[in-house]
């Protein structure tokens, strides 16, 4: 298993191996990247947080993003590269099938999928985070795509959905 964060934060998962930098369509460096939380750092996103679409009162989640911690919080920016997946792919080594991508980058995770280009078609089961929800007040990012949009994209690219399972908390 291969990681890839731009932060080695603290509590993050193991893996076989583990590489500092974030996925994207294009390579990149010095690449702004906003750092969000509170006890931990994991709403971080090359895409700004709306804070202003964040709430903490369960009676305002049907119009807003309802999360009961304090993910907003920003601890400012750092700087990082970026590579496509389909680069990370050919440095890597990783040829053949790939059974799961598991993407999880906060806002960008279709973004991350198509980068893997023509290697697409090598991997047999994708995991991406989404909003389900098409309310304005409820997208956590700026220019995040939304469920019914992340699906009609990798619909046309040959996947179908077989679960959905929903956060607890908000509008994932």
């Amino acid at each position: 298993s291969i990681g890839i964060d731009p932060i080695d934060w603290p509590g993050r998962i193991p893996y076989t191996k583990f590489l500092k930098l974030a996925v994207a369509h294009r390579s990149q460096d010095n690449v702004n990247f906003n750092v969000y939380g509170s006890t931990d750092v994991a709403t971080s996103s090359l895409k700004r947080l709306k804070k202003e679409n964040v709430t903490h009162n369960s009676s305002e989640a049907n119009d807003k993003f309802f999360h009961p911690a304090r993910i907003e919080g920003s601890k400012g920016t750092t700087t990082v590269s970026t590579r496509p997946l389909s680069q990370i792919l050919k440095t890597e080594k990783i040829d053949g099938v790939i059974d799961l991508l598991k993407v999880d980058t906060q806002g960008t995770d279709l973004e991350v999928t198509l980068s893997a280009g023509d290697a697409l078609n090598r991997f047999l089961f994708i995991q991406i985070e989404s909003i389900l929800s098409e309310k304005p007040g409820q997208l956590l990012y700026d220019d995040q795509t939304t469920f019914s949009q992340d699906r009609a994209i990798l619909k046309e690219k040959g996947f179908e959905v077989f679960n959905i399972a929903p956060f607890p908390a908000g509008p994932e």
